[in-house]
Order: C-alpha cells, then sequence, then structure tokens
C-alpha cells in the first residue's frame, strides 16, 4: 500500500495524519513591527522616568488626581519585573508594602483595587 489514498481527501494516508503546522499569518496574532521589538529610545526612558518622578512627587505631597495610583502601580511592577530579572538588590516585601499603600489610596479615592488579592 506504499501509494494509497484516501477516497475522502485524496491526500497519501501519511500525510492526512501529520498535524498541520499554523504559519505566523495564520495564528491569529498580530505581528510586532520593527519599533515594537527594539529597546526603548534614550529619549522615551527619561520622559517615562520624569513622569513616574512626578506622578510620585505629586502622590507624596497628597495631589493624587485621575489614575495617578494605577499609573504609579505600573511603575512599581516594571520595578519588581526588573528585578526579578537579575537588575536590583531589594527585597520583595519593599514591593508588596508599596502595593499595598498604592492600594490603599486607591480604596480611599473610592476606586478598585490595583492588585486584587493582597
Amino acid at each position: 500500500m506504499p501509494g494509497s489514498r484516501t477516497a475522502a481527501t485524496g491526500l497519501p494516508i501519511q500525510a492526512q495524519n501529520r498535524k498541520r503546522r499554523s504559519t505566523g499569518s495564520q495564528s491569529g496574532r498580530k505581528r510586532l513591527g520593527k519599533g515594537m521589538l527594539l529597546p526603548h529610545t534614550a529619549t522615551f526612558v527619561r520622559e517615562q522616568s520624569l513622569y513616574w518622578h512626578l506622578a510620585l512627587a505629586a502622590f507624596r505631597v497628597g495631589k493624587a488626581k485621575g489614575d495617578l495610583p494605577a499609573e504609579l502601580a505600573k511603575a512599581l511592577y516594571l520595578a519588581q519585573y526588573l528585578q526579578e530579572a537579575g537588575f536590583g538588590a531589594l527585597e520583595d516585601a519593599l514591593y508588596l508594602e508599596a502595593e499595598r499603600i498604592l492600594d490603599f489610596a486607591a480604596a480611599e479615592r473610592g476606586q478598585r483595587q490595583l492588585a486584587p488579592g493582597i
């Protein structure tokens, strides 16, 4: 039966049983452009750093408006992920305490918790 084919598909039996691999365009995911794959520019990093420092300064003096606790949480999580990747030497307890403070501030303003379950 080396050349036998199925009646339904006309394909060789061996080819019918193989799983088909999806190609990049068929996977349902949007392809990332070159700009999304490269590291951020120094200008972007400085702007983001300044934004987070000003947000923290406003938070410390009680001038938090809008989604400021959520923006600070983004900075906190990024710092924690960088630490887990080997950049930094702070204790995990420090991150948890900062997260609790941000959750408390969000709760005072009637917003949802930033990290439910902690």
